[in-house]
């Protein structure tokens, strides 16, 4: 007996849309367990970006945030049980600022001076957390005229500077 071996071809998988809400949704991560979607939102109305979590297989959204400020950019924590996301504070500065993901009350963890066209200009991530540790790393500046560099921030808000680009860079 002589056995042919012929691969079988399994058709590729389709993408399946998340969400489909009115406006825009921004900046999607999962769960460390993969069970929620984090995302940034401006809401039916499309009148202000907040941080909203989704379980995956549910439809409505849970709105986390509700400040007036523009807020995006969520990371959630390695253990699940915090989201931290980037606020902008005034003209030229951001807030990092963790809320659980279950919902309550959100705190500021540090201030950075920034540029936050450079966030819209820029889509990429401004905001992460380590792995396995319970700080971040942040993207900002300590003063306007610093070029932008990497920094460490606790959940205490003690900040560490990681890089320090030359001054042309900013």
């Amino acid at each position: 007996l002589a056995y042919e071996f012929v691969p079988i071809r399994r058709p590729d998988p389709l993408p399946v849309p998340i969400t489909s809400y009115q406006g825009n949704e921004l900046d999607p991560t999962s769960s460390p367990d993969g069970l929620q979607i984090a995302f940034t939102w401006n809401g039916a109305r499309q009148d202000n970006y907040d941080i909203y979590v989704r379980p995956m297989g549910q439809d409505r959204p849970v709105r986390l945030t509700s400040d007036p400020a523009e807020e995006f950019d969520p990371a959630w924590s390695p253990d699940g049980r915090t989201i931290a996301f980037l606020r902008v504070a005034a003209a030229n500065r951001v807030q990092v600022v963790a809320i659980p993901a279950a919902g309550g009350p959100s705190r500021v963890l540090g201030e950075f001076f920034s540029d936050p066209q450079m966030f819209g200009k820029f889509r990429t991530r401004f905001l992460a957390w380590r792995p396995g540790s319970r700080h971040l790393t942040v993207a900002g500046r300590n003063s306007p005229n610093d070029p932008h560099s990497l920094w460490t921030l606790d959940d205490t808000g003690n900040r560490r500077r990681l890089t320090t680009p030359p001054a042309a860079t900013t």
